[in-house]
């Protein structure tokens, strides 16, 4: 299991959840439904619920790698350059983030079309439902960063799973819980400090892609990069 692997894996899952489609929407949202529930400023609370959100936000995500995942396999065993296929795809897909930032528009269509569901949401009654509708929400966003993922894990075999999937969906359940639990401390004023600094989550999202097809590419021609 390579060090690089779980690392990229621990970025890809900042970056997933500080989503621009999708982030903005955590912080207000949780303090509100915090406030209207007398547990204001009540982190344990917020930890309580953000379990349940962070559950939803990862069956989501889990299931959409994994059907990848199964899909490249069989791609893969068809044709065995498909993995580099996936690679340039990764590269370009990195490239075009970082000159167009082509996720805002999508991410803020998809945040038009599922307001009404988030706040039909009661408090108490499904936090897992909140995080199910976060994931789907940020999926414009994120998409690019389940197939990297997926990709990710193909071109390492099982150990991928070890070394990428399980890595990034635990790095978006403790994010998920960590920012639900402060967001019912510091709401409206955590979502503004984070709002300043999108632009270099958005760097981030594009490197990521463009150094993971690199990665993959190289890996795949029998040198790859080695991390310890």
């Amino acid at each position: 299991m390579q060090v690089s692997l779980i690392i990229l894996a621990v970025l890809a899952g900042v970056s997933s959840f500080f989503s621009p489609c999708a982030f903005p929407l955590l912080p207000t949202y949780i303090a509100f439904i915090a406030k209207e529930a007398g547990k204001e400023r009540d982190v344990l609370y917020g930890i309580r619920i953000g379990v349940s959100a962070s559950i939803g936000l990862v069956v989501v995500y889990g299931l959409i790698t994994i059907i990848q995942l199964g899909l490249f396999s069989v791609l893969s065993y068809v044709y065995r350059g498909v993995v580099m296929v996936l690679a340039l795809g990764l590269m370009v897909l990195g490239f075009l983030n970082l000159v167009k930032h082509w996720s805002d528009p999508v991410g803020k269509a998809l945040n038009y079309l599922v307001s009404p569901f988030i706040s039909r949401i009661k408090v108490g009654e499904s936090m897992f439902l909140y995080g199910v509708v976060y994931a789907f929400s940020s999926l414009a966003c994120s998409g690019p960063i389940l197939f990297m993922i997926a990709t990710l894990a193909v071109s390492e075999g099982v150990g991928g799973l070890l070394s990428t999937v399980l890595p990034y969906l635990f790095t978006l359940f403790l994010m998920m819980v960590f920012f639900t639990a402060i967001s019912t401390y510091v709401g409206y004023y955590l979502a503004r400090y984070i709002n300043k600094y999108m632009v270099w989550v958005d760097l981030l999202f594009s490197f990521l892609l463009i150094f993971s097809g690199i990665y993959i590419f190289l890996f795949e021609l029998g040198i790859p990069i080695i991390v310890p």
